[in-house]
């Protein structure tokens, strides 16, 4: 009779050891499942920007104050905030336009990337503005002492674009989609 408890026993521990087993595989399993799951959804979420609220484009300059200057001629308005360090234009609800000094930025960065005045000339950055009137921008741009990059042309992506140089050689385009005809 005790052999046969033992045998019992040893029947009831093993079928015991299988169950949690294969209870945590199949648990190890839904937990894999909803991490793949989650980090789906995550790769969506991040696909997905909707909550950006306002894009702000900075722009860094060699000589904020000049470059204010320019940049008022350009959007015909004064500057929104203008204090050592930063200029910002507001151009529409949800877009900013902001000039901060390469001394500025350049001790945010410390020695993480080369300095910003070793690229002063270079194009670093292009801003692709849509706009009503292309050819009253780009009479103003003239006026305001941008430097042609390329006359107002159409482009085979479906815009009539014109591009400008600022006085650090950053690019500004004007541009308006180009109107099908019937």
């Amino acid at each position: 009779m005790v052999g046969q408890n033992n045998r019992h026993i040893t029947f009831a521990f093993k079928t015991t050891f299988f169950l949690l087993t294969l209870f945590q595989l199949i648990s190890c399993r839904q937990d894999n499942t909803k991490n793949k799951t989650t980090a789906e959804n995550s790769i969506t979420n991040r696909q997905m920007i909707k909550h950006i609220k306002l894009t702000e484009t900075i722009l860094y300059v060699n000589d904020q104050e000049t470059s204010c200057k320019f940049y008022q001629k350009i959007f015909r308005q004064h500057a929104d905030l203008n204090v050592p360090g930063m200029t910002e234009f507001n151009l529409s609800d949800n877009c900013k336009i902001g000039l901060m000094p390469n001394k500025g930025i350049a001790k945010i960065l410390s020695d993480k990337t080369p300095h910003p005045d070793s690229g002063n000339g270079i194009p670093r950055c292009e801003l692709y503005l849509y706009v009503d009137n292309i050819q009253l921008e780009f009479e103003n741009a003239i006026k305001s002492g941008a430097k042609l990059i390329s006359p107002i042309i159409d482009r085979d992506w479906g815009d009539k674009v014109c591009y400008f140089s600022d006085p650090d050689g950053h690019i500004i385009a004007f541009a308006e989609k180009i109107k099908k005809e019937n």
